[in-house]
């Protein structure tokens, strides 16, 4: 009989078992990346384009462009798409991030060749209509309104200016009057040099030959122009400090970091462990300092956000506006300790099952797979990346935790904006 008053045996993996991504390509070169896993008679289709914030040259293009695809071709409207994605239930985001621009579908397999045609009359013959660009604009200028009065969301545009500098792609953020700037006429420029002809695929699921038949059918015959998307920018930092005051506000939103490394250096894995033990999970350091004991907020966290061509350190949170001088001064004192005084044996277990523990969880789809494989392909690295990750997290030292605080975390090299 089973005996519930004795926990289980805990057992800590060792090797991961990660299906990895196949690669293709299409008859004129386009690279496809194929994950086959899942049960389910569906897939998830990625097209990922080399088009985001980085590479536009007016502010805001990327973002125009990539919601625009979706609002009308030349021989289907808005409403006609809608009501076809509808009809075969399926699922679809056009987004577009720092680095790139993505377009992707959930399907189901019988559905797939009705859809692919639709995407590829989105992507290579969209309309831009001058009433869908007015609907768009009017939204997305209602909606960056709101969110300029939200402390949290304009605590984050103001320390990515302060840490990258406003003209730097990544620190610029997207104002009212860039996006009446935008005209019909950059939307369709910033398409043919950016958009069309640059796309890979990302297709994973119950993945099965015809799929790749088709889509080389559909996509892969036509002759390709690829733009040379290369562009250099340096960050430009500003003042280490910025202080918004919002009277009526009730809580101050504080954004804390730096500029890092690639997630390709050597110490990025290091450097993860320690932002972790300093704010990456519940039982965290900062959570129990500013939370559990002080009672100055309901949350607050460590991270790193790594991009194509730098990573953000970030530790966010929203405090009770009478303490948010003591909530910086305790998140430095919390950095002081981390780099000074080596972190518990105890601490140190618990991290590190925390770490394993979260990344096992984080590969059970075939959408997770996908994510997986784009973390890694698109920042220059291999699957080889999640096996030192977790060989470093079992092995790392207290040592080598306080040897990267004081090399990558010192309180002096750290951006603080406070908003409210």
């Amino acid at each position: 009989m089973l005996d519930r008053t004795q926990a289980p045996p805990f057992a800590q993996a060792e090797n991961i078992d990660l299906t990895k991504a196949e690669t293709i390509k299409l008859d004129n070169g386009v690279p496809v990346h194929i994950i086959r896993a899942g049960t389910q008679p569906a897939v998830k289709l990625e097209i990922v384009i080399p088009a985001g914030k980085w590479y536009e040259p007016k502010n805001g293009l990327a973002w125009f462009t990539t919601k625009m695809l979706k609002e009308g071709t030349q021989h289907k409207s808005s409403e006609v798409i809608s009501s076809l994605f509808d009809y075969y239930g399926v699922e679809t985001e056009f987004e577009t991030s720092l680095d790139r621009s993505e377009v992707s579908m959930k399907v189901m397999n019988k559905h797939l060749p009705n859809i692919l045609a639709i995407i590829h009359e989105m992507l290579y013959a969209p309309s831009f209509p001058d009433n869908e660009l007015e609907t768009l604009r009017n939204i997305k200028i209602q909606e960056s309104r709101v969110e300029n009065n939200q402390n949290h969301t304009f605590a984050s545009r103001k320390f990515r200016e302060l840490v990258y500098g406003a003209d730097h792609p990544y620190g610029k953020f997207f104002t009212e009057e860039a996006m009446r700037d935008i005209s019909k006429e950059d939307i369709k420029a910033y398409h043919q040099s950016h958009i069309k002809d640059t796309e890979e695929f990302v297709i994973a699921g119950r993945v099965e030959d015809e799929h790749l038949k088709l889509i080389n059918n559909i996509f892969g015959q036509k002759k390709l122009d690829k733009p040379q998307n290369e562009s250099n920018y340096n960050p430009s930092p500003g003042d280490k400090s910025l202080y918004v005051e919002k009277e009526h506000s009730l809580q101050t939103s504080l954004r804390i970091g730096r500029e890092t490394i690639l997630k390709s250096h050597e110490d990025f894995i290091d450097l993860k462990i320690a932002t972790t033990i300093l704010g990456g999970y519940f039982g965290s350091r900062l959570m129990k300092n500013i939370r559990e004991e002080k009672g100055y907020t309901y949350g607050i966290s460590s991270t790193l956000l790594p991009l194509e061509k730098s990573t953000i350190l970030l530790i966010g949170s929203d405090v009770i506006k009478e303490y948010r001088n003591e909530a910086v001064e305790e998140i430095f004192n919390e950095i002081r300790n981390l780099r000074t005084k080596p972190v518990s044996e105890s601490e140190m277990d618990t991290v590190q099952n925390y770490m394993i523990g979260a990344f096992l969880g984080s590969i059970d789809t075939p959408s997770d797979l996908a994510d997986k494989f784009k973390n890694t392909y698109y920042l220059g690295l291999d699957y080889g990346y999640y096996q030192r990750f977790m060989n470093r997290v079992r092995n790392i030292t207290p040592e080598r935790i306080m040897e990267i605080t004081e090399k990558y975390l010192h309180e002096d090299t750290l951006h603080h904006v406070l908003v409210g």
